[in-house]
């Protein structure tokens, strides 16, 4: 990388690799994501919110977090599987992929598990694969999922207890109890606070995504936008480089044979 950008280089230098890198993960937090998808989602919700007065504000985030832990809560008692529904789509995802792999028994609980070149070897015993997919996301991964079908196993018991309905039970359990209006609140004895003064907005479109950090781009559509610095432009009129048609001064004239063929249909 040092070679391919050196500023790229030393931007990874300055961060700690255990913010971005799963080499560096800890596997006691059996959290694999790489991004920052659930703040962006929450800051998506709350687009709304952030544009009114701040104690306004407040009560509405706490009103839409209040209603979102008692909706979550009837989701959880009503579950009748043994793992939450997110995972078990994750685990049929991998079932679905652990076809092509074959796995071959060591012996203590050891496989190695193999598709064309490539290898891991997965412990059945301490739950751990050499891809690492299974110690970071508590989820068995397609090779670990080669092994217990070839074992017989139901994948279920291998799933982490983090992601049982159980302790999804455990996590709704406490109410976010609903606050009064303040018609009802106490009158405060200090000085009363004054409307901030509001300067003149600028003209243009609000912007409502966050700002991006260092070294962080924009991107459009799935496979991002690229940069017309660079590039030259040609003229959809004239075929000349150098402009496009807005500006285009050339005066094109008509092909003789869709001349010809415009006069003839005219004259019928």
């Amino acid at each position: 990388m040092q070679q391919l950008d050196l500023h790229a280089w030393q931007f990874l230098e300055r961060k700690n690799p255990k913010h971005f890198c799963r080499l560096f993960f800890n596997s006691n937090s059996k959290c694999d994501s790489v991004d920052n998808n659930i703040a962006e989602i929450f800051n998506a919700s709350i687009i709304e919110e952030r544009f009114k007065p701040i104690k306004t504000m407040l009560e509405e985030i706490f009103e839409l977090v209040m209603i979102r832990v008692a909706s979550r809560k009837i989701m959880a008692q009503n579950l009748q599987q043994d793992v939450c529904p997110a995972i078990l789509k994750k685990l049929e995802k991998a079932k679905n992929q652990c076809r092509f792999w074959q796995a071959s028994r060591a012996g203590r609980g050891m496989h190695k598990v193999k598709h064309g070149t490539e290898g891991f070897v997965v412990d059945m015993h301490a739950k751990t694969c050499t891809c690492r997919a299974w110690e970071l996301s508590g989820i068995p991964c397609a090779q670990a999922l080669a092994v217990i079908r070839e074992e017989q196993i139901n994948p279920i018991q291998f799933v982490h207890k983090c992601y049982s309905t159980e302790m999804l039970r455990i996590t709704y359990s406490h109410t976010l109890k609903p606050l009064n209006g303040s018609n009802l609140w106490i009158p405060s004895q200090d000085n009363p606070i004054l409307a901030p003064k509001f300067k003149e907005r600028k003209r243009g479109i609000l912007k409502f995504k966050r700002r991006l950090e260092e070294g962080e781009t924009s991107y459009r559509g799935p496979y991002g936008s690229l940069s017309r610095s660079g590039g030259k432009v040609r003229c959809s009129k004239c075929s000349r480089q150098g402009h496009n048609k807005k500006t285009c001064t050339q005066r094109v004239y008509p092909h003789p044979t869709n001349f010809t063929f415009t006069i003839l249909s005219l004259v019928k």
